[in-house]
């Protein structure tokens, strides 16, 4: 019974391999490009393809799918042969970073292969061009500080580029492929500075642009999205670098509850974002003291005092969280721990001193305020 089975789905899979399938044995050629990572859209598909084996490819460049299928016998499991279906064709919308994304009427899938049809007669160029990084933005002026790639002609005061920042890293099943990029907003009024920078504004004022963003220059003023292969400069951990860079400028704005949010999105990541773990929970408990939610500012900082050791800044916001908490006698071991780490400051121990009054030590207040007098002299 499970032989007649067998042969049954059998007669099936030749009759589909006569109706689309292409027999072509244990190899395959001209295997091109290869799809890393494709969306089902409601007019069709589109898919980012690898270009290695895709020499001088352009937009409009016209390329053929190939899905190659393994024919394994349906009783017994062995394998038999390979087929390959044509998922149908696709254009290329650009190429940038390693990368090509490609447009077609029907949606692809992750392996597919895509092999060079034709070229065009008039290829089109990649709508985004990288030309720099934002390396400082001004909180109270609203300057953004650009510094241009070596081979970029300098801007004048008329043109109009672009800050743009990763949001989404696609990922592929061997690994991360690209990110999906969006434009921030658009810079405008540059001037050359003495170290080289341009200075220039953001067109909205709303608009964060901030430190590594990248800076592009767009053929097609609407566009708001597009990817970006993994190769051009940005480390798989751009998202979190970036939200970190957001969360600090934010900090600088007073917008507290906003920069919290990013700070623990990056805390729960892991990621290493260029500074200490234990600089990522100072900032957390100095979000919360703002906001007056005195009871995770003092876990924070707790742990951030843990992790910095040698730094006062934990020390002493968790001094003055405690003292608002009217937690004195902790607030003012806190703020000496701070006070230790910066010999030369005699305010800080008077303000012990008067913390330790408040608390009924009057001994310890003695000592605090001898120790302040003594670095004053």
């Amino acid at each position: 019974m499970c032989v007649e089975r067998g042969s049954v789905m059998w007669r099936e899979i030749s009759i589909i391999a006569l109706l689309g399938f292409i027999l072509v044995g244990c190899g395959a050629k001209n295997e091109f490009g290869t799809v890393l990572y494709a969306e089902s859209r409601s007019q069709g598909g589109i898919a980012l393809i690898s270009v290695e084996n895709l020499p001088k490819l352009k937009g409009g460049d016209r390329l053929e799918g190939i899905r190659r299928l393994k024919i394994t016998h349906p009783v017994t499991g062995e394998y038999l042969c390979d087929v390959e279906e044509k998922p149908g064709e696709a254009e290329v919308v650009y190429v940038m970073g390693g990368i090509a994304l490609v447009k077609g009427r029907k949606p692809f899938a992750e392996g597919d292969i895509m092999r060079l049809k034709r070229r065009s007669k008039s290829p089109s160029p990649s709508p985004v061009k990288p030309v720099g990084r934002v390396v400082e933005v001004n909180p109270q002026s609203q300057h953004v500080f650009v510094r241009l790639f070596d081979d970029v002609d300098p801007p004048s005061g008329d043109d109009l580029l672009s800050a743009a920042a990763p949001i989404e890293l696609i990922r592929s099943r061997s690994g991360p492929v690209a990110f999906r990029m969006r434009k921030v907003c658009d810079l405008f009024q540059f001037k050359r500075m003495p170290d080289g920078t341009f200075r220039c504004l953001p067109t909205l004022r709303d608009a964060i642009p901030v430190e590594g963003d990248i800076v592009i220059r767009l053929s097609e003023r609407n566009l708001r999205e597009w990817f970006e292969g993994i190769g051009f400069d940005l480390p798989e951990t751009a998202i979190q670098i970036r939200k970190f860079n957001l969360a600090r400028r934010k900090m600088q704005m007073e917008l507290f509850s906003e920069a919290v949010q990013l700070l623990e999105d990056v805390e729960r990541s892991g990621a290493d974002v260029g500074v200490s773990v234990g600089e990522v929970k100072y900032l957390i408990g100095t979000c919360y003291a703002e906001l007056g939610d005195l009871k995770k500012a003092a876990f924070y900082l707790n742990l951030a005092a843990s992790f910095l050791p040698d730094d006062p800044r934990p020390f002493m916001m968790l001094g003055w969280v405690y003292l608002e908490m009217n937690r004195l006698v902790e607030a003012a071991e806190a703020l000496e721990v701070a006070g230790n780490l910066m010999p030369d400051c005699a305010q800080i121990w008077t303000d012990i001193g008067d913390i330790y009054r408040m608390a009924g030590k009057e001994a310890e207040a003695a000592r605090c305020y001898e120790k302040a007098s003594m670095i004053e002299r």
